[in-house]
């Protein structure tokens, strides 16, 4: 897998996750950014995060596996 938006390595502090958080509630900005970092929260295998795998994010984000995986 490359190093793109999900990893397995992602471990979000509770200050990364709540500026993540806000960037997503802005309601401004691109879709496909808001679309990342809501994925980014799904990813999250820290002590906040539920850790979801790719297919399952993929189902609730609609984004491709190749867009979750990519740089």
């Amino acid at each position: 897998m490359g190093k793109g938006v999900v990893r397995r390595d992602n471990q979000l502090s509770k200050s990364e996750r709540h500026e993540i958080e806000s960037f997503r509630d802005q309601k401004r900005g691109k879709a496909s950014g808001i679309m990342r970092a809501v994925a980014l929260l799904f990813s999250d295998e820290g002590p906040y995060g539920p850790a979801m795998k790719n297919a399952e994010i993929q189902t609730l984000t609609g984004l491709s596996i190749c867009n979750l995986e990519r740089p």
